[in-house]
């Protein structure tokens, strides 16, 4: 059975959230832009990157975004565009009031009309050479993209703050190679403590936190990366202010950026992947308010680009009505018609998205499937290709209380049921994130690991395809997606 989805902070499960609709439209488009600063100029870089940054934030604030961003430049544009003509009331003005601005970065300084051009030329680019995948970790209204254990978090004013306890607010999804970005306060005058976690696995059994790697913010040594010399940078830290940093792994190597300047580079990252979290140390360490936090995935490339089906087709002549864009999400409409079918095929990947369910919602992740869509098997397929399906499901529908384990939300269909129920009520965005490799599946749901199996454990698996397409079911209920983005391996 289905388990309740909690509505509290709880230590060991996912937040639970409302069945309140959220913004619709979370797709922009985007490019990476590297900003660099002229020799001369050490005295205008923070200011620069901070308004800079300020008006792509604004920019992103006139387009609600979680998923792909608008490039630096063309939010420039939209921001500058967007501006009342009155003094004091701009939403540009207001983000550099809140990251500390300075004079306004060159290409700030450029006529509106030349912007506007960059932005109308960026929109003609193919979507897979425009888009990077930036997403708000924190929306500054709920937890949603968080899982929270051991302690107890809040949102108090557009701020998630540590509250209470020794525990760990960590991310649903893993990262490899990643830009995050976010600001942070300490509420303690003195002896401060918290620490911001990257590729981080799951704490060990009877520890509120994982073994490694941290970002130190704890009072004098902020910055500081155990097991790396001389990464302890607290000049550049402003006590009782708000604190921006930037921090980029690729690969083996990291580097952190402090308040706009760089503060250390460091090599021999052993763990490929791991979480993102944040450490709670609050009855030592006292409250610790984060805000802005975004990560940019630098491997995954978006499947949908919140404007048309470009890289999708329906796998019938019938599909096209029963699949839509609306408000910038991909929906099936549950109304008569095919499942949806991507225009390439794949074989290992990191596969994540969200969906939202009506009442009784029932669909499905068709994964390397034959230009068919078989995914029960050969036996069902006349001896010929199949893939696989992970299942989406309302769980709490009451016409699926007595279903099979593995017929449940986010299990691998007919082979391995989800280890726990942790589906959100219908209303809510939930997540997946899928990773193929081989015969190896691993489903994380909601950022709990509810499937991670291969084909010893299951033998049926190595009857399945290694290639094939995706797809996206049609079950005849209505359903909504957003974010769907993928990272392939050769």
């Amino acid at each position: 059975m289905p388990l309740p989805t909690p509505t509290a902070l709880t230590p060991s499960s996912p937040r639970g959230i409302s069945a309140k609709t959220p913004h619709a439209n979370h797709h922009l488009l985007a490019v990476p832009v590297r900003q660099t600063h002229p020799a001369g100029h050490a005295a205008g870089q923070a200011a620069g990157h901070a308004a800079l940054h300020s008006r792509k934030r604004a920019a992103s604030s006139l387009l609600p975004a979680v998923g792909v961003r608008l490039p630096p430049t063309v939010a420039i544009a939209v921001g500058g565009l967007a501006q009342p003509s009155h003094a004091g009331h701009s939403p540009t003005a207001s983000m550099s009031r809140q990251r500390g601005a300075g004079g306004g970065a060159p290409l700030a300084r450029l006529p509106n009309v030349w912007l506007l051009g960059l932005a109308l030329l960026w929109t003609l680019l193919p979507a897979s050479v425009r888009a990077e995948l930036v997403h708000e970790l924190f929306r500054g209204h709920d937890l949603d993209y968080w899982v929270v254990t051991d302690c107890q978090a809040e949102v108090q004013d557009g701020a998630l703050v540590l509250v209470g306890g020794n525990g760990l607010v960590r991310s649903v999804h893993t990262y490899d190679d990643f830009e995050l970005d976010l600001e942070w306060r300490a509420r303690k005058e003195q002896a401060w403590d918290s620490g911001i976690y990257f590729r981080a696995s799951l704490p060990p059994p009877g520890r509120p936190w994982p073994a490694r790697y941290q970002v130190n913010l704890a009072a004098g040594q902020e910055g500081a990366v155990r097991g790396f010399e001389g990464t302890a940078r607290a000049d550049l830290v402003k006590p009782g202010q708000w604190n921006r940093f930037v921090l980029r792994v690729v690969g083996q190597r990291a580097t952190l950026e402090i308040n706009g300047k760089p503060a250390w580079e460091i090599d021999r990252i052993e763990e490929p992947e791991g979480y993102v979290g944040l450490q709670a140390e609050v009855p030592s360490g006292g409250q610790v308010e984060f805000r802005n936090i975004t990560i940019r995935e630098l491997r995954h490339q978006p499947l949908f680009n919140g404007q048309d089906l470009e890289g999708w087709e329906p796998a019938d002549a019938h599909g096209g009505m029963c699949w839509q864009v609306e408000e910038g999400l991909l929906v099936c409409t549950g109304s008569e018609g095919s499942w949806l079918r991507s225009r390439k095929e794949y074989g290992d990947f990191d596969l994540r998205l969200e969906y939202r369910l009506e009442s009784g919602g029932n669909s499905g992740v068709y994964l390397r499937v034959p230009e068919n869509g078989a995914h029960q098997g050969r036996e069902n397929n006349n001896g010929g290709p199949s893939g696989v399906e992970v299942q989406i499901l309302d769980d709490f529908a009451e016409q699926y209380r007595d279903l099979a384990p593995y017929q449940y939300a986010a299990s691998v269909y007919a082979i391995a049921p989800a280890t726990e129920h942790v589906a959100r009520p219908a209303g809510a965005w939930n997540s997946l994130q899928i990773t193929c490799r081989g015969t190896r599946y691993r489903v994380i749901h909601n950022g709990i690991t509810v499937v991670e199996v291969d084909a010893e454990a299951c033998p049926q698996l190595a009857e399945r395809e290694l290639r094939g397409y995706l797809g996206l079911q049609n079950h005849g209920t209505r359903v909504w997606f957003r974010n769907l983005r993928i990272r392939e391996w050769q």
